[in-house]
């Protein structure tokens, strides 16, 4: 029996569908999102959950911009698999098939 944890927290992590979420990478100052892909290489790429675009699934915020008379909000750009690599933890956090098959 290994010995209990003092500082450690304890919690199981909530498995997201990949139905409910969608891939985004933070958009560059002076970017529009629908331009040039090539314009966002090397960006992570992270999963939100649809209609939350201020906080990933792993917990990464991305930079607020101001908008013209509104409250600054979170601006994302769509990202393309071939230019943008996927974050580790979020794709830890997205359930897939055969863990759910695994499990029933």
């Amino acid at each position: 029996m290994s010995p209990p944890r003092l500082f450690g927290r304890r919690h199981e992590r909530h498995q997201f569908n990949p139905a409910d979420v969608l891939w985004g990478i933070p958009l560059r100052p002076r970017h529009s999102d629908d331009d040039d892909p090539a314009a966002h290489r090397g960006s992570v790429q992270h999963a939100y959950p649809i209609g939350i675009d201020a906080r990933a699934i792993c917990g990464y915020e991305p930079p607020k911009y101001q908008t013209a008379g509104g409250p600054s909000r979170a601006a994302l750009a769509l990202a393309s698999d071939a230019y943008n690599p996927r974050c580790l933890k979020c794709s830890a956090l997205i359930s897939t098939a055969s863990a759910e098959a695994a499990d029933n």
